[in-house]
């Protein structure tokens, strides 16, 4: 099986007016670990979180699907 289909990601974006308190990152990513080890039985083999990650950007899809829940 290729990397692509063995690597699941997931983006998050904060409203305008949300704070995120420093390392705000840690309760999601325990969430996604717990759920992962439900789902699959096994534990993660490693898991990567924070803002500002690489995968930051939205496609160009991604903001038309926000778009179109916004209006």
């Amino acid at each position: 099986m290729s990397d692509t289909r063995r690597i699941w990601f997931c983006k998050i974006g904060v409203a305008d007016d949300a704070e995120v308190p420093r390392g705000g990152d840690l309760p999601m990513r325990f969430a996604v670990e717990a759920a992962f080890r439900r789902v699959t039985g096994r534990k993660a083999k490693f898991t990567f979180s924070g803002w500002g990650s690489m995968q930051e950007e939205l496609t160009p899809n991604e903001k038309e699907i926000i778009g179109e829940r916004c209006n």
